[in-house]
Parts: C-alpha cells; sequence; structure tokens
C-alpha cells in the first residue's frame, strides 16, 4: 500500500472521545520515598465474576474537560479525596511531547492500531501526606465489600503495582509511564509548577480528543 493511501486513511475513522485513567499516588511525608497507589477492585463478567484490581477509570467531561465518572465517585466517598483535573498531570502527553506520531490521533494509548477508535490517556493526580493523616485514610476503606456494592476502593503499596499490572495493560501503561517520567525529572517539575501555580502562566494541553 502507498504512503498516499495510508495518509489518506487517517481520516477514515471517526474518533470517539477517549476515556483516562487515572494514576492516584499517596506520598508520605517524612519517609523514604515511600508511596502508596488507589486502585479499584471490581468483578468482571468476562472472568466469570472474578474480581480484579484497576485503574480508576473516568471520562473527561465534554463541556467543561472535568474529570467525571463512577470511580472517581467511589474514591471521593471512600477517602474524601476529590480528584480535580487542574491538579492532575497527564503523563500519556507528556511522554509524546517530544515523539513523533500521527497528528489525526490523540496523544493516548491505543491498545491496537487495528482500532485507531479506542485510546486511553493516563493522567497522574499525587497527594502528599502526613502518616498520621495516611492512617486515618485507609481506616476509611479497603474493608470487605459490602454484599450490594461491586466496587471496593483499595489502598496498595506502589512498588506492588507492576505485578498487579501484568494482568491489566492500562495499570501496565500507568507504572511505565510513571516509572520513565520520574526517573527524568519531568512529573516533579511539573508537579512544582502545579503547586506554585506556574502553570496557569502557559495553556494546558493535556486533552484526549
Amino acid at each position: 500500500m502507498e504512503s498516499q493511501n495510508i495518509s489518506n486513511m487517517d481520516n477514515t475513522y471517526a474518533l470517539h472521545v477517549g476515556s483516562v485513567g487515572v494514576l492516584v499516588v499517596l506520598r508520605l511525608k517524612d519517609s523514604n520515598n515511600e508511596r502508596y497507589v488507589i486502585l479499584i477492585e471490581q468483578p468482571q463478567i468476562c472472568a466469570h465474576g472474578a474480581s480484579f484490581l484497576e485503574l480508576p477509570a473516568a471520562n473527561l467531561e465534554e463541556r467543561t474537560g472535568d474529570i467525571i465518572g463512577e470511580d472517581m465517585e467511589e474514591i471521593e466517598d471512600a477517602t474524601g479525596l476529590r480528584i480535580r483535573r487542574e491538579d492532575t498531570i497527564n503523563m500519556t502527553e507528556m511522554a509524546l511531547e517530544h515523539s513523533l506520531r500521527n497528528e489525526h490521533l490523540p496523544p493516548a494509548i491505543q491498545p491496537s492500531p487495528t482500532t485507531p477508535d479506542e485510546y486511553v490517556s493516563v493522567l497522574l493526580w499525587d497527594k502528599d501526606l502526613e502518616w498520621s493523616d495516611f492512617e486515618n485514610l485507609v481506616q476509611r476503606f479497603g474493608s470487605n465489600r459490602a454484599e450490594n456494592e461491586p466496587t471496593t476502593v483499595r489502598v496498595h503499596h506502589f512498588e506492588a503495582l507492576w505485578g498487579e499490572g501484568s494482568k491489566n495493560a492500562r495499570m501496565l501503561s500507568a507504572w511505565a509511564l510513571y516509572e520513565g517520567l520520574n526517573r527524568s525529572g519531568r512529573i516533579e517539575q511539573r508537579l512544582h509548577e502545579l503547586r506554585t501555580g506556574q502553570t496557569s502562566r502557559r495553556p494546558r494541553k493535556d486533552r484526549v480528543c
């Protein structure tokens, strides 16, 4: 197939608004970089009801861009933590800032090149906590799921994320993006900008569509 025909195919698909996965990282102050993540446990029909840990999923509200979804509501109800879009970092877009990519496609992860209308962006929400506050937060959730509750909010050590992610492509992608961007120092730089208000001086580009 000629390159011209390939280029023309870029516009063949009508891209739908993509979903987002949110990596919620809790970092303990005065510790040796001890980190925890908040995950969602819920049964999967395709796995005969077996429960799996998953990265919290959400969508961006089309008009306002706010992060919405059942997982976000579950986390806020269980922990009191409210995840706002302006406090997040789009790790997928950050990783692709200097890469060569097809401009007709969004800066997001595609599970397969054969399904170009399916894609997901991975956002990072990072919060520093005192140990006492973290203990109080953990006590508020993580108990056994009630009989009529299909979803449970769980907290896991960050170092266990890659192991759990070996069964979940979205979690594994989040772990890989975080590790790569964190080693390069770009996450710390962006977090500093967020917390000092420096990001307000430049337009946000962390869209998924």
